[in-house]
């Protein structure tokens, strides 16, 4: 099991690592935000699934700061196909890469990989949030409920697709709890 969970994972950092054969300006955060303010639990309402993510269900990413070693701990869980199905959680660790905004991280799943994870757009009040990959490979509509009113969802998905992502990829993570 821990065999197939490297695997799962290298391939989700290598496809993390290659470029997009789309031609668009480099990706950058357009919003800075409070590193304290964004941890705790998001729920997972869309996203471009990584392979791990392709049958998610109740799909949560838990952040928490370690302000000794200056390091978030990430907590993915999620459960399999249904809400009764297995429950895989996937832990890893990120820093800061750009102090100035605390919106571009480098998350790493299991050493020594690692890739670029950035905060295109936060709510002022850290309600919901759009993250993606500089490749522009995945993308992660979040929210702090299990529900996002639609109008957010919408305009989410309109500023990714803006950013240069293929919408037409997102799946929609059952939120049944």
């Amino acid at each position: 099991m821990k065999l197939m969970a490297l695997l799962v994972m290298s391939s989700l950092i290598l496809g993390c690592a290659t470029s997009s054969l789309q031609e668009h300006k480099e990706l950058k955060p357009s919003t800075s935000i409070e590193i304290h303010r964004y941890m705790g639990d998001w729920y997972v309402i869309a996203n471009i699934p990584t392979m791990i993510e392709r049958e998610a269900v109740n799909a949560i990413e838990s952040y928490r700061w370690d302000d000794a070693e200056k390091r978030i701990y990430i907590d993915y869980s999620h459960h399999h196909s249904s809400p009764e199905g297995q429950v895989t959680s996937f832990l890893q660790e990120a820093w800061i890469s750009d102090g100035r905004s605390n919106s571009e991280w480098k998350v790493r799943p299991i050493w020594p990989l690692q890739f670029d994870y950035m905060i295109l757009d936060v709510a002022q009040d850290y309600s919901y949030s759009l993250v993606g990959v500089p490749d522009r490979s995945y993308v992660w509509i979040m929210s702090r409920q299990p529900k996002m009113p639609e109008e957010i969802y919408t305009r989410l998905v309109s500023r990714a697709e803006a950013l240069g992502f293929d919408v037409s990829k997102l799946r929609k993570v059952p939120q049944v709890w």
